[in-house]
């Protein structure tokens, strides 16, 4: 329950969402590191570019 008010509190601080964001991304880094090193920026890299195109 601790852990929980803890998480909420700070969501809802503006000042301490950042922070939360950047532990959160750099947590995907590794683990995408560890499981797909490649595809996490070859897919951002080929939505942004194909995106456009694939919808036309």
């Amino acid at each position: 329950m601790v852990i929980r008010s803890m998480i909420r509190v700070r969501i809802h601080g503006s000042a301490e969402v950042p922070i939360f964001v950047l532990e959160w991304k750099r947590m995907i880094q590794r683990c995408s590191s560890l499981i797909q090193p490649a595809p996490v920026y070859t897919s951002s890299s080929s939505t942004t570019d194909l995106g456009p195109d694939a919808a036309r």
